[in-house]
């Protein structure tokens, strides 16, 4: 099925559009258009920004894009870079069409983007800050580049784990700070009042979780000789590779 996807030059609205990016703040769920630099490996032009804030490529021939990088330069996101699955061929220029079609599920990727620390988070979401570690030596080496996933329980019999829709990226020197963002309308155990959590890490192929920790909704945790605690802040603990579950 194909929808209208209008570009904003009017030059441009009866040349083919051949892939679509799409950039999403996790907390807000807006689309970030500007701040940061989209690129796609394989193709030669530049993205057009159209009026619904998706990053927009046209034919180029027969080439395709391979991956797509994304660099912030002033916006509170991670950088990222995706592989971009085979795409088909772009419709063929109708100069009768008002504005070009595009299969929304062929042709465009959707990116949901990782907050940085400096991303001002809201009061409603619970933030989780901390420090990954290879043991709990206090000297042991710290964990860059791992990816945090924190999980939150729901309040099923089954009590399934579900990941948050706000993801986070250990610092070079193993700091974390990411949130968990439920989505509209969630039933997590405990109510409103208290969630159980747990942070999910992984590391190329490996992937290993904290024991579950009961929160309260819009705190924030921190891990001891991280982030400086505000007083009265739940401890989290500094976080041992060896020593999480895996998942």
């Amino acid at each position: 099925m194909t929808s209208p996807f209008p570009i904003s030059a009017p030059d441009l609205l009866r040349r083919r559009i051949l892939f679509a990016v799409a950039l999403v703040d996790p907390i807000s769920g807006a689309l970030v258009s500007e701040g940061v630099r989209v690129e796609a490996d394989g193709l030669v032009g530049k993205p057009i920004v159209n009026r619904s804030g998706h990053f927009v490529w046209l034919a180029e021939g027969a080439a395709r894009p391979n991956a797509v990088t994304v660099t912030p330069e002033n916006r509170p996101f991670e950088p990222e870079t995706r592989n971009v699955a085979p795409i088909p061929d772009p419709p063929a220029e109708d100069p009768l069409q008002p504005a070009i079609p595009i299969d929304q599920t062929a042709r465009r990727l959707r990116i949901l983007l990782r907050p940085t620390p400096a991303y001002p988070f809201p009061d409603s979401v619970t933030q989780l800050h901390g420090r990954l570690q290879e043991t709990a030596a206090a000297n042991a080496p710290r964990l860059a580049g791992a990816a945090v996933e924190p999980q939150w329980k729901d309040a099923t019999q089954a009590g399934n784990w579900h990941p948050s829709i706000a993801l986070g990226l250990t610092a070079v020197n193993g700091e974390f700070r990411t949130a968990l963002l439920l989505p509209p309308g969630a039933s997590a155990d405990g109510g409103p009042q208290q969630i159980n959590v747990r942070l999910v890490f992984t590391r190329g192929a490996l992937r290993r979780a904290t024991p579950e920790a009961l929160v309260t909704p819009g705190t924030t945790l921190v891990a001891p000789g991280s982030i400086p605690p505000q007083p009265g802040t739940p401890n989290f603990g500094v976080i041992a590779w060896e020593q999480l579950n895996p998942v």
